[in-house]
């Protein structure tokens, strides 16, 4: 009988062992290859989804206020955008409050049409160390509409005494009131205009330093509509993107272009 050679069992035990290795490095590539395609799919759909959500925003944005303004909340019917199972909804809130932090110098307008009553105005928050180092102070212009004709009455309100003929907390010039503290313990100042028949806007300008500013009243139409679009990929990846969309509102500009020295009202 022929004999083994007495390395063959070293041989058989080095090809077992290369096979195990090159075994284990193909397992590996496989499951590599598998979490790039299913990293690939996912971020695909992600990006999918998030598109969906942003083409929702812009069909609500494409609508006209009259249509936003039917109810509380405005609500889309849920809108395929292509063949892959890629969809769109987004709802449409009402918000009566006014809330903004507005630079120094700049101005913001809030719609009055129809409200009879006082407005609230709160400004600086108390936790913001930037606005409480020099608080800012507030120039408020009224615009009347008396049967077509237009006026405006400025009026001026200090967050702390100065000398600059603003009215100063405590005080009183007109129809607005300036209260030594906020009832809102999130806000150091406050005032409040009673405010006359006829008026359809407040335009608020912050001067000395930016604000916080937030506005309540009875009866106070919708400032703004928070919309808050929703997109789908493949029934499986959600992504979601909120705007704020305030009213349209007169540029900075307007209130310059505005001033009357006359006692004549403007018009049209």
């Amino acid at each position: 009988m022929r004999a083994m050679p007495k390395n063959s069992g070293q041989t058989a035990v080095f090809v077992f062992i290369l096979l195990l290795v090159g075994l284990t490095i193909g397992i590996s590539l496989s499951n590599r290859t598998v979490k790039d395609l299913s990293s690939s799919t996912a971020s695909d759909l992600s990006s999918r989804a998030f598109a969906a959500a942003e083409a929702g925003v812009e069909d609500a944005l494409r609508q006209s206020l009259a249509t936003l303004t039917q109810s509380g909340t405005y609500t889309s019917p849920t809108t395929e955008i292509s063949a892959n199972n890629t969809k769109f909804s987004y709802t449409v809130a009402k918000s009566p409050t006014f809330t903004q932090t507005v630079p120094q110098d700049s101005a913001v307008q809030l719609s009055t049409i129809g409200v009879s009553g006082n407005l609230q105005i709160f400004w600086v928050t108390t936790g913001d160390a930037t606005e409480n180092t020099n608080r800012a102070s507030l120039e408020l212009t009224l615009v009347r509409n008396s049967g077509g004709n237009y006026t405006i009455t400025k009026y001026a309100v200090n967050a702390d005494v100065r000398s600059n003929n603003f009215t100063n907390p405590g005080g009183t010039d007109g129809p607005v009131s300036n209260l030594v503290s906020s009832t809102d313990s999130s806000y150091h100042n406050q005032a409040t205009i009673a405010l006359p028949a006829g008026t359809d806007a407040v335009r608020i300008r912050t001067m000395y330093n930016k604000a916080s500013i937030k506005v309540t009243g009875t009866g106070l139409p919708s400032q703004s509509f928070v919309i808050t679009s929703r997109g789908t990929a493949a029934d499986a990846v959600v992504r979601v993107v909120q705007v704020t969309r305030a009213i349209p509102a007169l540029p900075a500009i307007f209130d310059y272009v505005l001033f009357n020295g006359s006692t004549n009202p403007l018009s049209k």
